[in-house]
């Protein structure tokens, strides 16, 4: 069976070294890894900036640069199948992101629904964890 790990966040050691353990295991269990980073995509914002002002460009490069050491060094280690989404996301698809974004009120957002999947809820994924909340 293929495992799909989407992992942007390499930084976050006390997260992505445990995940990767749980990777490790299902692969020796015969398991096909895929191993998927964002390779800077999110270089503008990522939950690794979490506790950065969104101006601070400098310290965003930096963890940027830790992140990538980081996930070069476990798939180095690991010998995961990596996947860049950077490799796939065209500056096309950036201005259809954000020509939906722009013909919709913010207080809209929440609504905003493509393919039957309700983008706009599911953008709060973050935002509902870090503040713990049990519903939207």
């Amino acid at each position: 069976m293929k495992v799909l790990f989407f992992s942007p966040h390499a930084t976050i050691d006390v997260h992505s070294l445990p995940e990767a353990l749980v990777a490790e295991s299902l692969q020796n269990l015969g398991h096909e890894i895929i191993y998927v980073t964002c390779n800077k995509l999110y270089s503008k914002f990522c939950l690794c900036f979490s506790l950065l002002d969104y101006s601070d460009h400098e310290n965003k490069r930096k963890i940027c640069e830790s992140c990538v050491k980081t996930r070069d060094a476990i798939l180095s280690e690991f010998q995961f199948k990596d996947v860049s989404i950077n490799r796939y996301v065209t500056e096309l698809d950036i201005k259809h992101a954000n020509d939906i974004i722009s013909g919709q009120a913010p207080e809209n957002y929440l609504n905003i629904v493509i393919d039957d999947v309700p983008i706009g809820k599911y953008s709060l994924y973050e935002f509902t964890l870090n503040h713990k909340l049990k519903k939207l």
